[in-house]
């Protein structure tokens, strides 16, 4: 199925209310109401265009950049939230390290206004004790509040409408075991491979998912926790800043799980479909949850509890489903085919986000 197939298979009039987009751009021409351009001070012209699907299907945007003829310096790419206000207004904000990667607890918040029309920022202290380190997302907090994760470890949540900004900091759960030896090593995986963090909008919550690659070997003794249904500060990485004190385990689910709870079929079903698609496994029937390669969960930021997994048959496969795994009723809910940039390992580009509602369609 090609991407735009993906994006009309939901059969649904109105923008989805929330999507999983991929953020790297598709340079391809293509137009539909969603087509905005704009031109550069050098008479380049830029055009942006949003396909959007329900999940688990794939979001993407097409670019028709204005690049100039000379190269460029290569930037680096940095998490940068955006708040609407005034009705068309909106607010542009981003935080780095006041001294690069030599982290000292010192930050800097540049925010632009498009009232305004320039940048303004505001040094932000948050202790010597406290270090972001890698960004890895920005999530919407409500009102004018943004937060800037580190998946590994905490959430910086600054409100950038404020004259004058001040930070908390919230602590994430601690790291399952395995993932927490992963940071040993010499290049350890990226968090955004194991988890997610986003603000439910029904009601506010902060909610975070973690997937954990169970293997047989011995680990050092280290809490585990998976094991407590309420995290207090103890369990945490840094001291928390926010007004409460814990979180609050939702579910817990084993890929055992999944299987024992196919009475109907819907998981084999939906199995076959996924080797149906591409592979040497043919129609075979021997295909089970734990036999797929499965990384990147995603949640919704409409709540629910449904998690959206990146997932292949076989590593040497090209071709990468979304498994939709419903963590209260521990079934398989859905598989959508996506097409990830290049090949090899699973893509950690897909964001949950609701920039569709902000869409026109017609």
């Amino acid at each position: 199925m090609s991407r735009s197939d993906a994006a009309a298979a939901s059969g649904r009039a109105g923008p989805p209310a929330w999507i999983l987009l991929d953020t790297k751009a598709v340079l391809a021409d293509r137009r539909n109401a969603t087509t905005a351009s704009a031109r550069t001070s050098t008479g380049k012209d830029i055009q942006v265009t949003f396909f959007a699907a329900d999940p688990p299907r794939d979001s993407y945007f097409c670019l028709v950049d204005g690049r100039p003829d000379s190269p460029l310096p290569q930037l680096h790419d940095a998490p940068i939230g955006i708040v609407p206000f005034g009705g068309d207004g909106f607010v542009l904000a981003a935080v780095k390290s006041k001294r690069g990667y030599e982290e000292d607890g010192t930050y800097e918040l540049h925010v632009f206004r498009s009232d305004r029309g320039t940048w303004a920022s505001t040094v932000l202290e948050l202790g010597s004790d406290v270090c972001l380190g890698p960004l890895d997302k920005v999530i919407a907090l409500g009102g004018g509040e943004l937060g800037w994760v580190n998946l590994r470890k905490v959430i910086l949540a600054v409100d950038v409408l404020g004259e004058s900004p001040k930070p908390r900091v919230i602590p994430l759960p601690k790291l399952l075991p395995t993932n927490q030896i992963n940071l040993l090593r010499p290049m350890p995986r990226c968090a955004r491979e194991y988890r997610d963090v986003v603000v439910c909008a029904a009601d506010g919550w902060i909610r975070c998912v973690e997937m954990e690659h169970q293997v047989r070997r011995v680990l050092p003794e280290m809490l585990d926790v998976s094991s407590s249904d309420v995290l207090h500060d103890s369990d945490l990485p840094v001291n928390r800043t926010a007004a409460s004190d814990c979180w609050r385990k939702e579910s817990l689910v084993h890929v055992d799980d999944i299987l024992a709870n196919d009475d109907t079929g819907h998981t084999s079903s939906l199995l076959r479909e996924m080797l149906g698609g591409e592979g040497d496994g043919g129609d075979d029937p021997a295909l089970t949850v734990k036999d797929l390669m499965m990384d990147v969960p995603s949640l919704s930021i409409h709540g629910g509890d449904v998690v959206y997994i990146m997932s292949k048959v076989k590593d040497t496969d090209t071709k990468t489903w979304a498994v939709a795994v419903d963590m209260g009723n521990k079934t398989l809910v859905e598989v959508a085919p996506i097409s990830v940039q290049g090949h090899g390992s699973i893509g950690t580009d897909y964001l949950s986000c609701g920039l569709s509602r902000y869409l026109k369609t017609d």
